[in-house]
């Protein structure tokens, strides 16, 4: 059985016997002779749209995805609670620490100002200046790691990381990097008025560098704990 080939109409797309058209019945125009006929358009910013006659056989691959960059992977490779006589160490310690000594000086300078008109000696005892100034940096230093909850310690790959539930646990962070796969490490870099916490590949740290962002690790204790 003889079979005739079909034509299209390359503005409606129709097909017709080829023995019976040589026209668009619909446009009146000439048919397209080809049993695999293909129209594109494109439509605002690069998006396709492609319609296939005839015969075919085959996958068809339009716009395909392409494959996720590879990420630089870190996790805590080491975790050491910190503690004191076997009783863990809290963030609160150092803040309360440093708010009783703050409060204890502004007691004993008070003291000696209602003193010193009356001659008399102040009632109460005046401390040292290295202790005020111990106070406050203790209180700072208590405020300053609970809203950061990730210290890196000057001079070493290792850091001071407070889980939820105030704790303070000594961590070195480790991993891979994305671009070369050389180890990678956690530092604290840039001037004193704008200091960032990034993680840097030891092979190539001047361009292979990242943002840290240390919610990704989730909570240190639940690492602890596994």
């Amino acid at each position: 059985m003889n079979q005739s080939s079909t034509l299209h109409c390359h503005q409606c797309s129709n097909g017709y016997p080829a023995d019976k058209f040589n026209h668009c019945p619909v446009c009146e125009i000439p048919l397209d002779n080809a049993d695999f006929q293909q129209s594109q358009q494109f439509h605002g910013n690069n998006n396709q749209g492609i319609q296939i006659g005839g015969d075919n056989q085959g996958s068809v691959v339009i716009n395909p995805v392409p494959p996720e960059p590879k990420k630089t992977l870190i996790h805590r490779e080491k975790i050491k609670p910190i503690s004191i006589a076997n009783t863990p160490v809290k963030h609160w310690w150092f803040t309360a620490s440093g708010a009783l000594g703050l409060v204890g000086n502004l007691a004993s300078i008070l003291g000696v100002w209602l003193t010193l008109g009356t001659g008399e000696q102040s009632p109460l005892p005046t401390f040292p200046i290295w202790f005020m100034l111990l106070s406050g940096f203790l209180f700072i230093f208590g405020v300053g790691m609970w809203r950061m909850r990730y210290l890196s310690l000057p001079f070493s790959n290792q850091a001071i990381e407070i889980s939820k539930d105030g704790q303070l646990y000594l961590t070195r962070i480790s991993g891979v990097c994305s671009q070369c796969d050389s180890p990678v490490e956690v530092r604290t870099i840039g001037p004193k008025e704008h200091r960032i916490t990034v993680v840097q590949c030891t092979n190539n740290p001047q361009q292979h560098r990242w943002e840290f962002d240390r919610t990704i690790l989730g909570d240190v204790n639940e690492d602890y704990l596994k």
